[in-house]
């Protein structure tokens, strides 16, 4: 799986590299979040403006402007906030691994930090840096949804 997710990526950057650059302002899909659904929980909600800002981060990059991809993911901040909260109150119960909170805390926190190099090549309008940190990105998800997400 691991593998087929290095080759994954690279070949979704290339695609999205070799896509007809847009003339005139990049279009971006709402990151404002889905719209609030009550079946949803927090991590959930997270997950799903974390999915859209990562398909907006690799439209950038097919399109050669990455400036507006920082914005973006400070949004991401405050649905981390709520995460964090719901998991440490225990309104949150983590799928797998409920006795390892410290643990998935710790995780989560290094996952956002690695978001910090979108946000630095998105500042440096860095395409190639840009394209680098959102495979490296990915990469680090898999860690957390082995330990804590039911298949």
């Amino acid at each position: 799986m691991t593998r087929l997710l290095l080759l994954a990526v690279p070949a979704l950057l290339l695609v999205a590299a070799c896509q007809h650059r847009q003339q005139g302002p990049v279009e971006t899909v709402e990151t404002k979040g889905p719209a609030p659904d009550p079946t949803w929980n927090v991590v959930q909600m997270e997950m799903q403006l974390l999915t859209t800002v990562l398909e907006n981060a690799m439209r950038a990059v097919g399109d050669g402007d990455v400036s507006h991809v920082a914005k973006e993911l400070h949004q991401l901040h405050q649905a981390k906030e709520a995460t964090e909260a719901a998991v440490k109150d225990g309104s949150y119960t983590l799928p797998k691994g409920s006795d390892q909170v410290p643990t998935f805390l710790a995780m989560d926190d290094a996952f956002h930090k690695q978001l910090e190099a979108m946000v630095r090549a998105s500042r440096a309008n860095d395409v190639p840096a840009m394209a680098q940190a959102i495979g490296n990105t990915l990469n680090a998800c898999h860690g957390c949804h082995a330990l804590f997400r039911d298949p």
